[in-house]
């Protein structure tokens, strides 16, 4: 069956709230052949926007039949259903959805897994014409505004540093030097114009963790300088910004402070994963940047943001909810303003 004619049963997706947005939520690592009840939590809260960040579903594969049938399945999930007939969806894509562990721009399968994508997640105009698959929606008018950015770490992503010998108690990764890449500089060209765009509150959606302390596995740690660029950025662009990610397969709350052009930005990284992914052991890698601790259950992740009566900038809180609904983690966010 065609991906086409399965997108036919999610012709009834709200749109993008022409109001103010309140409630954003997220999530990872969904592995499409297993019960995934987190998502009914996703649909209990009605939010305005839902972001899938990454191994939305596991295909492994370089067969591009391969990676349709793991969509497919996802598709026919009743859950998955519920959640695009009730809730705007959008997606960026991870390393197994992507179609291969770890993978970057050297994926051989990359342009045909991108096709897949775009067709699934319903991708049409300027971001389905260009390679890769990051782009941006607005939600909200006037004055109380979010713009969120969907980055793609994969399609331009320059091959990892092996970390020799591998430090004991963390992954296999390094970090790489100044000539090596995650988004490329025709998405550094592409996220700087989109930037530049007003906007009341930014959310930064990437697969991958942005300010975990290096643990050794995918994270923008691998490419410090890359990192670094990003924080200036948004810094520098004149609204809050809240980055949110995936793919560690536990959830937690990040937050750390950068120096750009002589004053301190504090930035918020809400890392939700996974779906139905568990974390293998019983404490996840060492991060100093965590607030609030840490889940190694199913989850899924809310923004909730409060906006004020006098045209301040919103406040926002982050939430993580285990697969029966409670808040396991939550925390009052500092978004990117300087202190």
């Amino acid at each position: 069956m065609r991906l086409k004619c399965l997108i036919v049963l999610f012709a009834t997706v709200a749109t993008l709230s022409a109001q103010e947005p309140t409630r954003i939520v997220f999530g990872s690592c969904l592995v499409q052949s297993r019960s995934h009840p987190a998502l009914s939590v996703a649909i209990e809260r009605s939010p305005e926007l839902f972001v899938f960040l990454g191994d939305n579903v596991y295909a492994d594969s370089a067969d591009p039949a391969a990676i349709r049938r793991a969509y497919e399945r996802l598709a026919a999930s009743p859950l998955f259903q519920e959640l695009r007939a009730t809730t705007r969806v959008v997606a960026t894509w991870d390393d197994h959805d992507y179609g291969r562990n770890d993978a970057g721009r050297g994926f051989t399968a990359r342009e045909a897994s991108e096709s897949i994508f775009e067709e699934f997640w319903d991708v049409s105009g300027p971001a389905a014409e260009r390679p890769g698959v990051y782009r941006s929606v607005e939600l909200g008018v006037g004055d109380r505004s979010v713009q969120v950015i969907l980055l793609d770490t994969r399609y331009f992503r320059s091959p990892l540093e092996r970390a020799r010998p591998r430090p004991e108690g963390k992954g296999p990764y390094a970090a790489g030097d100044e000539s090596g890449t995650l988004l490329g500089e025709a998405q550094w060209a592409w996220l700087e114009r989109v930037l530049g765009r007003p906007s009341d509150l930014r959310i930064v959606a990437s697969s991958i963790q942005v300010l975990a302390e290096h643990h050794g596995w995918e994270s923008w740690a691998n490419f410090p300088h890359e990192r670094r660029r990003l924080l200036e950025m948004l810094a520098r662009s004149g609204a809050p910004s809240v980055i949110v990610s995936g793919d560690r397969h536990f959830a937690e709350i990040s937050g750390r402070s950068v120096r750009v052009d002589g004053r301190d930005f504090t930035f918020a990284d809400v890392t939700s994963s996974g779906i139905n992914r568990g974390y293998p052991a019983e404490t996840p890698t060492a991060n100093r940047y965590r607030a609030g601790g840490y889940h190694l259950g199913h989850n899924v992740g809310e923004l909730r943001i409060d906006w004020p009566s006098d045209g301040a900038a919103p406040s926002v809180r982050a939430r993580i909810y285990d697969a029966a609904g409670d808040v396991v983690i939550e925390q009052r966010l500092t978004t990117g303003r300087d202190r």
